[in-house]
């Protein structure tokens, strides 16, 4: 992802890499309970990695994901309440949201928790400010 040009040359540059993704009905927590996707939904845990390779610190709170099904329906991904690292994913507690933005030639790791409808489809990121597709992975 580029961002942001100054004199020609980015002055944000990401380096996006999916480190892992789960998918689920229901979560035993490590709080003991048993967390249920809603009726014909599907939690979705990623886990990912951002690379700043670029001069300036880019805005992580500005991505958004869009659900899209094989039969072209489209959804807004519904944020789950659940811990990536009760699925396998990633380490407890490092919700991407709760990560600081990547500074030059730093990254940053953190996982995203969202329920999803349970037919095939993609979730595609994307980022706030002009919609530039980020990536996309099977959801």
């Amino acid at each position: 992802m580029a961002d942001q040009t100054m004199y020609g040359a980015p002055r944000t540059q990401l380096t996006i890499t999916l480190l892992g993704e789960r998918t689920a009905m229901s979560v035993n927590t490590s709080y003991g309970t048993v967390e249920q996707a809603h009726p014909g939904m599907l939690f979705v845990c990623e886990n990912y990695r951002f690379r700043n390779t670029g001069t300036s610190t880019p805005d992580l709170h500005q991505i958004y994901g869009q659900w899209i099904g094989a039969n072209g329906q489209t959804q807004q991904p519904q944020i789950a309440t659940v811990d990536c690292s009760d699925f396998g994913v990633g380490k407890q507690g490092q919700d991407i949201v709760l990560q600081p933005n990547p500074a030059p030639r730093q990254y940053v790791e953190g996982w995203v928790a969202v329920e999803v409808p349970a037919g095939p489809g993609v979730i595609q990121w994307s980022r706030n400010s002009d919609n530039m597709h980020l990536l996309r992975t099977p959801g």
